[in-house]
């Protein structure tokens, strides 16, 4: 601590320049093709280097993606794990820059992009057998 004309000022050390506060575990997201009206869940983890607690907040997050918290504590030196959920309710390709900001000090940003799709169309048989059909007669066969 010093003191300077009555003001106390309190001094953290913090790392070397260039090194990162406040890190996320990966750059970047990239959910895989997920169904209109279901969910995928992804997580990472969010880093603090510095030797005091941070409480961390985000960026506003819009449908169709969500988040588990919209402020986490990351202890000193340590880390936690943020959980993304995506939703999507329309056939699309949907992106976001997740920013999170340290209440101390440090920012990063984590690109994540998602692809709402269509459920797949399987065919439980793959031949139908119409049998002998003569010309100019109709034969009738249901699919499974």
């Amino acid at each position: 601590m010093l003191r300077i004309g009555g003001f106390s000022l309190l001094f953290l050390l913090l790392p070397l320049a260039g090194a990162a506060q406040l890190s996320y575990s990966v750059e970047s997201l990239s959910f895989p093709p997920t169904t209109i009206d279901s969910t995928r869940v992804m997580s990472v983890t969010l880093s603090n280097d510095l030797a005091i607690d941070q409480t961390v907040q985000f960026n506003s997050v819009s449908p169709p993606f969500t988040l588990s918290s919209e402020t986490l504590l990351v202890p000193a030196e340590g880390s936690t794990d943020l959980t993304i959920t995506f939703s999507p309710i329309s056939v699309n390709d949907f992106g976001m820059e997740l920013i999170a900001t340290g209440s101390a000090f440090g920012v990063d940003t984590l690109v994540v992009s998602a692809e709402g799709s269509l459920p797949e169309a399987l065919l439980l048989s793959d031949t139908l057998d119409f049998g002998s059909v003569s010309v100019n007669s109709y034969a009738t066969e249901f699919l499974p």
